[in-house]
């Protein structure tokens, strides 16, 4: 297993609903190693969940892609960033 404090953790997958449950289980893995409480635990995943949900239905609109999620976990906390080639998306411009 990697040393997440030490070195990120990358996780990598096609942007679909079906993935969202890797993704979700990355950040609860990273809260772990973090040491996070319930709370905070739960707000991150949300947080990620919303996110990864919003590349998937309206960055690459159902049409495939990857996104890519990088973490560290630490005492300090985690750190997530996640990256993808979507489209950009305006929800004013509809």
């Amino acid at each position: 297993m990697v040393e997440l404090a030490r070195k990120p953790a990358v996780l990598d997958v096609p942007a679909t609903v079906g993935a969202l449950g890797e993704i979700a289980a990355f950040v609860l893995r990273l809260a772990g190693r973090a040491g996070l409480g319930k709370g905070a635990t739960y707000r991150i995943r949300l947080a990620v969940d919303e996110l990864a949900t919003n590349i998937v239905m309206h960055g690459y609109r159902g049409g495939g892609g990857r996104i890519t999620v990088r973490g560290r976990a630490g005492p300090d906390g985690v750190r997530i960033v996640i990256e993808d080639t979507a489209p950009a998306f305006d929800p004013v411009a509809g």
